[in-house]
């Protein structure tokens, strides 16, 4: 995943990118693909305290290549994603959208939050 997230030069593309790959691959494993089905509502795995600890570790590796959060902005967005990728994954609405269409939604909406600003 941050193989291919580093891609990218600008840290909130790689974390959007990052993401795409998740959401992609996920449902592909056959270990992890049945944990996200349609509808299941135990997502307890998703919060873990390794999972966060995962996400955080991939966070602050993405953040330290360029990003300006602080520890618990890292923190919080770390959560925000899991939340998000579990959100897609579980319930992929009644139009699922393309990865184009979800690369765009996610630029317009975590890119501003992500991005450096103004002091």
């Amino acid at each position: 995943m941050l193989a291919h997230a580093r891609r990218r030069r600008d840290p909130g593309e790689r974390i959007i990118e990052a993401m795409l790959f998740l959401l992609r691959e996920i449902p592909a494993d056959p270990r992890l693909g049945p944990l996200f089905k349609k509808g299941r509502e135990d997502g307890r795995g998703m919060y873990s305290v390794v999972t966060m600890e995962v996400s955080h570790h991939a966070l602050r590796a993405v953040n330290e290549e360029g990003g300006t959060l602080t520890a618990r902005e890292v923190d919080e967005l770390a959560e925000l994603i899991l939340r998000l990728l579990h959100s897609f994954l579980t319930e992929p609405g009644t139009r699922p959208r393309t990865e184009p269409e979800l690369r765009a939604l996610l630029k317009r909406w975590l890119l501003p939050a992500i991005r450096p600003r103004a002091a």
